[in-house]
């Protein structure tokens, strides 16, 4: 390929409305009346506002273009932890894409449950986001191998236990 047609291919992918210059509309919902989840659900919004592939949508309503990513957390303080502010908390995040058309019926791409420590609620909101990039890109390359091979990989494992942030 010649440069010009690189640019103007490159040109319609990154800018003017192409696929990789929006940021991805992520409304995020929180269950749970603990300090501890309030305090993860916030380092979460404050990760999302410094992304570059993300941004928080105010509300969840179903776009006319595009998608909407519904983030779901509940946060249930673990049973023997459960002295107020507590100490950990198990996060269950589910991730619905609310698109166009799609309602009533959304597509639930992401859950996964981890532990969630008091010392390490940022470096959890964190690794979830880049957890939620690996996952999206396997998913949109569903067809090709070999775009999937360079995903990059998953970080929070598909089990609850003994994967956890912070100090007990």
């Amino acid at each position: 390929m010649t440069r010009s047609v690189l640019f103007v291919l490159a040109y319609a992918l990154l800018g003017a409305g192409g696929v990789w210059a929006q940021r991805q509309p992520i409304y995020v919902s929180c269950k749970g009346s603990d300090r501890l989840g309030g305090q993860f659900a916030a380092a979460l919004r404050r990760e999302l506002d410094r992304s570059s592939m993300y941004e928080v949508a105010p509300a969840p309503e179903i776009p006319k273009q595009g998608t909407l990513f519904h983030l779901s957390i509940a946060m249930v303080c673990m049973p023997d932890k459960c002295e107020e502010p507590a100490r950990r908390v198990v996060a269950n995040v589910e991730i619905e894409t609310l698109g166009a058309g799609a309602w009533p019926l959304p597509d639930v791409w992401y859950m996964k449950s981890f532990l969630v420590g008091r010392g390490g609620v940022d470096r959890a909101a964190r690794s979830l986001l880049t957890d939620i990039g690996a996952r999206w890109c396997r998913m949109s390359h569903y067809s090709s191998a070999t775009a999937i091979a360079r995903c990059p990989k998953e970080v929070l494992p598909d089990v609850l236990l003994p994967y956890s942030w912070g100090h007990y």
